[in-house]
């Protein structure tokens, strides 16, 4: 694996990729990283692909968006762009979790960017968005999403010494709210985070504008941000002055 820049109008992307041939175009979820392609893509590049892994729309190194944008139709856009400056006409898409909902987005909006999709975790159409909304187990399992509706996770990231990117965050504040609610901490667990050594890349601390990624991804959702339909103001979370509007 190598990694690459890939220039676009809204957003330059860092990425990870390997092989040459025709596009597949993979993309992370929350709280992820294009690492979590490490083992695919190899087997892709081995099997005659170019495979492109980037940091997503809100995760550094990528750079903050010119439009301020972190709803699922940005991510959408994304598809499109990508495709487009990495000199193709269509690809297959590859997305997990996050990266699929950002996949089905795209597939609606260049259809004729997007050969195939495969995703994993998050499955297309009403599906989750209702048991989001209906089953106790799933808002158990997606806890972090209502938490990001709520003006305490701005200050929370904010001052969250371990959140050094997108990748810590769900784990970091998981931990003090299990111990509010008297729910067990599992040490190995703890012992990840504690240990994990931050990244050096450019921005990969937790800089405001990625914390404003990561919330405010989530935070659109939660308000109905994944309905297709004309852009309605979305408030960004304001963790820092500087953050909340792009340069």
């Amino acid at each position: 694996m190598k990694p690459r820049t890939i220039v676009t109008p809204n957003v330059t992307f860092e990425a990870l990729e390997a092989g040459d041939g025709p596009l597949v175009l993979c993309l992370h979820g929350f709280p992820d990283q294009p690492r979590s392609f490490r083992h695919q893509l190899p087997v892709l590049a081995a099997a005659g692909f170019r495979a492109v892994a980037p940091w997503m729309r809100g995760y550094a190194p990528t750079t903050r968006p010119a439009d301020g944008r972190y709803d699922a139709m940005a991510l959408g856009e994304d598809v499109g762009a990508l495709v487009e400056a990495l000199g193709y006409e269509t690809a297959v898409v590859f997305g997990h979790d996050w990266g699929a909902v950002a996949t089905y987005f795209g597939a609606l909006r260049f259809p004729h960017r997007v050969r195939k999709l495969v995703t994993a975790a998050v499955p297309y159409g009403p599906a989750f968005f209702r048991a989001f909304l209906t089953s106790p187990a799933q808002q158990r399992r997606s806890w972090y999403m209502f938490f990001f509706r709520h003006a305490i996770a701005d200050a929370a990231l904010r001052h969250e010494p371990r959140v050094r990117g997108p990748h810590h965050a769900r784990e970091a504040l998981r931990h003090p709210l299990q111990r509010l609610a008297g729910q067990r901490v599992d040490a190995a667990e703890e012992g990840v985070l504690r240990d994990r050594p931050a990244r050096r890349g450019r921005g990969e601390r937790g800089e405001p504008h990625h914390r404003v990624g990561l919330v405010g991804g989530d935070r659109a959702v939660a308000r109905g941000g994944h309905r297709i339909g004309p852009e309605r103001h979305r408030r960004p979370c304001q963790t820092h002055p500087r953050a909340a509007r792009p340069r």
